[in-house]
């Protein structure tokens, strides 16, 4: 074994370790790992969204205490290709050998091993993330090691960072020694940490008995590697088209825009400009400028105008306001709704996102690059959903739970003849519209509005009616669904008197019990996480079912989205169904924090899940 090496003063730390070695080999490590079976790793490589390894970090620690460090440097291998088969056999033998594998954030890990041919569904069982350890046990949290090395060492460690990326791409990296030490050690530190911070999350989990929910998001991380290297096919065809039309519309609302501005009111408008587009509005379009309520301006004090606003602004000239709502709306597609992503971001016809499956704080799932779950529910949103589709002969399966967080707030709610009429197919919203004498339409904005714990003013924004008249809607629908003040009440009662939200599987959610918002926050949280928790559970069961038959392209909001033959998908929609309608999750009961008692969610309240198939998937979400 090595000497231990010297290190610049700010790794200093990294002397925990008995020995490392920051030019190891891959048998040194495996002579420890088989001798001691558990080890945390980490991977770097030249950005977050580069799978090509520069140097793997190990450490390994004995029975009696003792940690050892290793580096392999990669690079040696991709220049000595005679002998890469027959060192990366060694490597795998590494994984394969271990009875526990830990790491920080493993999804972005197991992306790196799977992309150097290694089958990662092996690891699924022995795999220990400490980001989630700590996710799960306060989804408030956050998830940098830096951050969380902060929360749970202090001032006893201090996290070193080291810009090796840019040193990468200026090639400082192969000119000074010294950076390579800094970079080694820097890597070296990430999996030191890892070990450590197990060590520091396990007793956390046998206090909090968050084992279950902690296997459940370490599951649904694989399963969301399994999407991410599927990825979802598009028509680029047809999205160009629309992309070309897109255009073509925002340049003729231009014109018409810039016409009404300099033929009603002589003002030459820019609007590419928000100093031209503001100052317009201000001197031409909002009468009453200086009785503009508070909410909304921005918090610097000017007027916000942004399209839910606008009609709040008392705004006389509404071609013009309708023609810019427009423009608005196309330009975001094109724009922020990552057109230009879904064209760029492709390999074999297919679109391939970068999938998050504990980005939130509430445990959705988080799509980006390009961000798919943004992507909106108008007409616009729809021809946008007619270009995914199946490949070849292929179609999609879109499987909607229906209205499942009114369901689980029924459940809550716990009144037995509101769960029997849920159970007998009432639908929620046409039930509000009646109770309140408002359209359907509304009572769907009133009734998710409520679920989410908002309020009067958010209400009035929504629905584009006065502050007084949202209030007297939520009061109503406050007094007309019985139980559900007594449920309010109750969850703002636990969050003062415990600091936090319990969920299912026992998860919590840290909040500042002397923040008013927090009592918002907690009960939207209730509801929201407990859905989450419920479509990701049914998730981990198809795919134990299924396995690689279950090909799973998307989960956006309560939709999950599959990619085969028709056939197959109809097969599998029985299946869906009856783990969806069948299954149950539990939490502590109400008046039951003390653990004495557990509630099954879904056990007497059936929930509702209809998959469809179709050619895209704007045709299977009817």
């Amino acid at each position: 074994m090595p000497e231990r090496q010297v290190l610049t003063n700010k790794f200093d730390f990294l002397k925990k370790f008995k020995y490392f070695n920051l030019e190891s080999s891959f048998e040194e490590v495996l002579e420890y790992v088989k001798k001691y079976k558990v080890f945390s790793f980490d991977f770097e490589t030249a950005g977050l969204y580069e799978l090509e390894p520069i140097t793997i970090s190990f450490c390994v620690k004995s029975d009696d205490g003792v940690y050892y460090g290793f580096v392999v440097d990669f690079r040696d291998f991709y220049l000595s290709g005679k002998e890469y088969k027959e060192k990366i056999k060694i490597f795998f033998k590494i994984f394969d050998e271990a009875h526990l594998i830990i790491a920080h954030n493993i999804s972005f890990d197991l992306k790196v091993l799977s992309s150097l041919g290694y089958d990662i569904q092996f690891l699924r069982y022995k795999i220990y993330d400490t980001m989630l350890a700590v996710y799960v046990n306060n989804t408030e949290s956050e998830k940098s090691l830096k951050d969380i090395t902060k929360t749970y060492f202090g001032n006893n460690i201090k996290y070193q960072e080291v810009d090796f990326i840019s040193a990468l791409k200026t090639g400082v990296v192969k000119e000074i020694k010294d950076f390579s030490i800094k970079f080694k050690s820097y890597n070296l530190q990430d999996s030191l940490l890892a070990m450590m911070l197990y060590e520091k999350t396990y007793w956390l989990i046998e206090r909090n008995h968050t084992i279950l929910a902690l296997f459940l998001e370490t599951q649904i991380a694989f399963l969301g590697i399994e999407m991410f290297e599927r990825g979802i096919y598009i028509d680029a065809d047809l999205l160009s088209k629309l992309k070309k039309d897109y255009e073509k519309q925002v340049l003729e609302l231009e014109d018409e825009l810039k016409n009404i501005a300099r033929s009603k009111y002589n003002y030459d408008l820019d609007l590419r400009s928000s100093l031209s587009i503001k100052e317009f509005f201000k001197k031409h379009l909002i009468k009453n400028i200086k009785n503009i309520p508070k909410d909304l301006l921005t918090p610097k004090g000017d007027i916000s105008l942004s399209i839910e606003n606008l009609d709040f602004l008392g705004i006389e000239d509404k071609e013009f306001q309708e023609k810019y709502i427009l423009y608005k709306e196309t330009r975001k597609i094109l724009e922020s709704y990552g057109i230009d992503n879904l064209l760029v971001n492709r390999a074999e016809g297919r679109v391939i996102p970068n999938i998050n499956t504990s980005g939130t704080k509430t445990m959705r799932m988080i799509i980006t690059d390009p961000p798919l779950q943004t992507i909106p529910a108008n007409a616009v949103g729809k021809k946008i959903r007619k270009c995914f589709r199946g490949s070849g002969n292929n179609k999609l399966l879109v499987a909607d739970l229906s209205q499942l967080e009114l369901r689980i707030l029924a459940f809550y709610i716990d009144r037995e003849e509101l769960i029997e009429k849920y159970n007998q197919g009432i639908d929620f919203h046409s039930q509000t519209a009646e109770k309140l004498g408002i359209d359907r339409k509304m009572a769907k904005v009133v009734n998710f509005m409520v679920v989410y714990g908002g309020g009067a003013k958010s209400l009035a924004k929504k629905l584009r009616i006065s502050e007084k008249e949202a209030k007297k809607l939520i009061d109503n629908f406050s007094k007309t669904l019985s139980g559900y003040l007594d449920l309010k009440n109750y969850v703002v009662g636990f969050i003062k008197k415990n600091g936090y939200v319990q969920l299912p599987y026992f998860v919590r959610r840290y909040l500042d019990r002397n923040d008013p918002r927090s009592e918002r926050v907690a009960f939207n949280s209730l509801i929201q996480m407990t859905a989450s928790i419920f479509v990701k559970t049914g998730m981990y069961l198809l795919w134990e079912i299924f396995g690689e038959d279950l090909n799973l392209v998307l989960q956006i909001h309560d939709e999950i989205i599959v990619e085969d033959d028709e056939k197959y998908l109809k097969f599998l929609s029985k299946y869906i169904k009856i783990i969806y309608e069948k299954m149950f999750i539990f939490n502590l009961g109400k008046d039951a924090y003390d653990g004495k008692q557990i509630y099954a969610i879904g056990q007497n309240l059936k929930f509702k899940i209809e998959p469809e198939v179709g050619e895209d998937w704007l045709e299977a979400k009817k």
